[in-house]
């Protein structure tokens, strides 16, 4: 027989489940409407773009790490990076509107070398390095 108390945690951990679903559709459809790319280097910001304006951004750092991030056609992936693993250069192409098919979402990450390439919607506030 369920008490007032088994009722009580049942209703806050549905609450709580209801708050993480609302969460995660909210940053899936900011980034569904993204427009521009900000590239983290070591947790900071080091450039941002736009997706309809072509160029590369080349993060080169101290200790020789490199990457190339390409903007084309609406779309960014990173082009080219000195870490080992590669696994950031295999993600691909990122663009708005497939998102949700990522494993990795709005963001390129290359861990060895502390790059996180992250779109988002102009306008909207800075998303979290």
């Amino acid at each position: 027989m369920l008490r007032r108390a088994d009722g009580l945690v049942i209703a806050v951990l549905l609450a709580a489940a209801l708050l993480a679903w609302a969460g995660v559709s909210i940053l899936k459809t900011r980034a569904e409407r993204a427009d521009c790319v900000r590239v983290y280097v070591g947790g900071k910001p080091f450039a941002e773009a736009r997706l309809d304006e072509a160029r590369t951004i080349v993060a080169e750092q101290e200790n020789g790490c490199r990457n190339e991030i390409e903007i084309a056609d609406g779309r960014v992936r990173m082009k080219a990076s000195t870490c080992q693993n590669q696994l950031c250069v295999e993600q691909g192409w990122m663009e708005p509107g497939k998102v949700s098919k990522r494993s990795m979402g709005a963001h390129i990450v290359c861990l060895p070398n502390a790059v996180d390439v992250q779109l988002f919607a102009s306008g909207a506030d800075a998303p979290d390095a």
